[in-house]
């Protein structure tokens, strides 16, 4: 029974084997799907036609304002990009060797203080040591 379970362990380790990649082969061989820049370039075909649309909303004072304000909003963003964000961030530098380096002193320090360390080894009784006569 358990020579069964090591053979089918030892399958599944093997076909989890195969399907990592080897060294050096790409992940993805064939490259992006032809149908994505297919698509990019239809959508760029009607590149004027969504500006002019983007501007009659965005001109119409029959449209909602959201509406207004999200067509001039992505007018402004094709043209001139996407806001950039700012993060305010500070950058600590820790040496963490240094760190590890104060704790082992810390560590030694503290078992130099402690006095001797006594270690029980008293053997454990087993299951037929417990059986009683």
């Amino acid at each position: 029974m358990s020579n069964h379970r090591a053979n089918a362990n030892t399958k599944k380790d093997e076909a989890f084997q195969s399907r990592l990649w080897k060294p050096g082969q790409s992940g993805n061989p064939k490259g992006r799907p032809r149908i994505i820049s297919d698509l990019r370039a239809a959508c760029r075909d009607h590149t004027a036609d969504a500006i002019t649309t983007l501007l009659s909303v965005m001109e119409s004072k029959a449209s909602p304002p959201s509406a207004r304000v999200a067509a001039a909003s992505e007018l402004l963003n094709r043209g001139w990009g996407r806001a950039s964000i700012t993060v305010d961030a500070t950058i600590v530098a820790i040496d963490t060797a240094k760190m590890h380096v104060e704790a082992l002193r810390r560590l030694s320090d503290r078992a130099r203080n402690s006095g001797p360390v006594i270690i029980d080894v008293t053997p454990i009784p087993t299951n037929k040591e417990c059986v009683s006569d």
